[in-house]
């Protein structure tokens, strides 16, 4: 087994791109290493150069933390099982989770009962790729039967880009979108008191709450690093309080998308989900999301946004020796 130097996680960036959608969420995990080492992560593969296995690994700092997934993507069973037998990246005496292609289960299953291990395939996902930002719906398909009877009718609004490092700000009568650096505010009708920003430290606790996987300081812990290194998107009301947002994983997927309960059925989801969009393709980085294949909603409603999937592949994390 090799750990990848900065250097070596570029070139294998490069091979796992002709790899995808399979290999989507470890060269995620590569893009993000290549601007920001925020997490404690290892990239190992089985051999180097020509690499048949790899796995993206967290470090494991506190006991009991149960937030740090792994992720491997493989192109054969063989090459799976042997990085699972190298005890420098999986210790079959602790809890573990694992996110793989399911058509690797049955590998996964007969290694941990190889072991006495146990197991279990906690969830299964689609996974939805925006190929292009112009697939995205613009600003005008927001109608006022959508955002509110105090909206505008369609066509009284635009979409209006810029380049990043420039300054503008623009009225239509009813809507103006400011950007400036790296941040992006769509800024509505005093009516509604709305825009759009990132989400910041104090949000962090909201966030936990609202997650259906919140476990107290642990997932704080991971919510507040994933705010502070990585894009997320929020829709504020006019008084500065939360009422949608959207984050993105360390493996750039985005996730955690919420509404709060009482903004619903507004179209405030289709709006971050918008915006994080386009911030994640004008920095780089794909934009795509994992489905739980139970939630039919938000599968209609990221593929009513323009997000594609590839009816071939399904994405599953597995968990071994459960707490």
């Amino acid at each position: 087994m090799k750990v990848l130097t900065k250097a070596q996680m570029t070139e294998a960036a490069k091979v796992l791109e002709t790899f995808l959608p399979q290999s989507q969420q470890v060269y995620g995990h590569l893009l993000q290493m290549s601007r920001i080492r925020s997490f404690p992560l290892d990239i190992a593969v089985d051999t180097w150069p020509n690499f048949a296995a790899i796995i993206c690994k967290p470090r494991v700092e506190t006991e009991g933390d149960l937030f740090k997934d792994s992720s491997v993507f493989t192109k054969d069973g063989a090459s799976l099982r042997k990085i699972l037998a190298e005890p420098a990246i999986v210790n079959w005496g602790k809890f573990f989770c694992l996110a793989a292609d399911l058509s690797l289960e049955a590998v996964l299953k007969e290694e941990a009962e190889r072991r006495g291990v146990s197991w279990k395939r906690v969830t299964t996902c689609y996974m939805l790729k925006l190929q292009c930002v112009s697939h995205l719906p613009t600003v005008d398909r927001y109608s006022s039967t959508t955002m509110g009877a105090s909206m505008p009718e369609p066509g009284c609004m635009f979409q209006h880009r810029l380049p990043t490092h420039l300054y503008a700000t623009s009225f239509h009568g009813c809507l103006g979108m400011a950007f400036k650096a790296d941040a992006i505010f769509w800024l509505f009708p005093s009516a509604l008191g709305l825009r759009i920003s990132s989400l910041d430290e104090s949000h962090v606790d909201l966030v936990n709450r609202s997650w259906k996987f919140g476990a107290g300081k642990h997932s704080v812990s991971m919510i507040q690093g994933m705010i502070r290194h990585f894009p997320s998107c929020c829709l504020q009301d006019g008084e500065g309080r939360a009422v949608a947002w959207i984050l993105t994983y360390p493996s750039g997927c985005m996730g955690m998308l919420y509404t709060v309960p009482e903004h619903r059925g507004k179209g405030y989801a289709k709006i971050v989900i918008n915006a994080m969009s386009q911030r994640l393709h004008s920095e780089g980085y794909p934009a795509y999301c994992f489905i739980e294949e139970e939630n039919k909603l938000s599968f209609r409603l990221f593929k009513g946004l323009g997000f594609t999937e590839d009816p071939t592949y399904r994405v599953a994390w597995f968990t071994f020796n459960h707490l």
